[in-house]
């Protein structure tokens, strides 16, 4: 991401626009040295040769040094059927088990794990080199316990994900399809990546006029494939849809609270984790 290197490095923010390679790594050491906190947050997923990776944050620790990583915890993000983060960014999904082997591979061990709410569900978790100065901290094998009594091992756990995504997206389209029929208007609120793999899978874009965004680099263009224009929300006093689509149901108590009040008369709709008028 040459552009956002360029306005780092301008703010005074030594930023290397390159991969994380051994090689990278290696040239970060001889000119910085080791470091004592390594950080890689909502990126760990996004990772082609993740073990590489985490093999050259080794690297470039100091003896007593740590690796911090922030990243979606599928586990969680199942509990409320978010299926709609799984897209081609994302290369991985893990969980502490998974975490905990990937360090052991690469040199680490796995010292702290705790769960954190951003993204519908996050894992932040610390490493440190192997035979480092502490000790595990019993939160590690607690959610360990806890995805083995989720089912994270077993296959019947992911075939009912799929089917309880499956009976969501037939309430969704019923209720839909009965509002079109009815002459409301539908319009969908939200144009991202997880917005735009909810309405490839739950076959959506058919419903709507258009897409709403408040993020203003989105307004003015077209929603992936179906090329749904992308407006902001002061479409919505302009053109009083009938009905709104969170599709980025994940914000949708700061998108109510920001929208709502200012259109009364629009039926907002939450297609997960349960379908709901509101």
């Amino acid at each position: 991401a040459s552009n956002i290197a360029t306005i780092a490095n301008k703010a005074g923010l030594t930023t290397i626009n390159d991969f994380f390679t051994n090689e990278v790594a290696s040239n970060i050491l001889t000119m910085y040295g080791p470091a004592s906190v390594v950080t890689a947050n909502y990126m760990y997923a996004n990772i082609d040769d993740v073990i590489q990776f985490t093999k050259n944050a080794a690297k470039t620790l100091s003896p007593d040094g740590i690796f911090v990583v922030q990243t979606g915890y599928h586990p969680e993000q199942m509990k409320i059927k978010m299926f709609d983060y799984i897209y081609h960014e994302h290369f991985s999904y893990f969980t502490v088990e998974v975490l905990k082997e990937l360090f052991s591979n690469c040199g680490m061990q796995l010292i702290h794990a705790q769960k954190t709410s951003p993204k519908g569900g996050s894992i932040r978790i610390i490493g440190q080199l192997k035979n480092g100065s502490r000790t595990i901290d019993p939160s590690v094998q607690t959610l360990i316990n806890e995805e083995y009594d989720q089912g994270m091992r077993d296959i019947n756990t992911y075939k009912k994900f799929s089917s309880d995504v499956d009976e969501s997206k037939k309430i969704l389209i019923k209720l839909l399809t009965d509002l079109k029929s009815s002459g409301k208007k539908i319009v969908g609120f939200g144009a991202s990546h997880s917005t735009t793999t909810l309405m490839y899978h739950f076959e959506l874009a058919p419903f709507f006029d258009y897409l709403i965004d408040d993020n203003e680099v989105k307004q003015g263009r077209y929603s992936p494939g179906h090329h749904l224009p992308v407006y902001s929300s002061s479409k919505l006093s302009e053109d009083h849809p009938d009905c709104v689509v969170v599709l980025a149901w994940q914000h949708a108590e700061s998108i109510l609270k920001n929208h709502k009040e200012n259109h009364p008369l629009i039926q907002w709709i939450l297609p997960l984790p349960d379908c709901q008028m509101i």
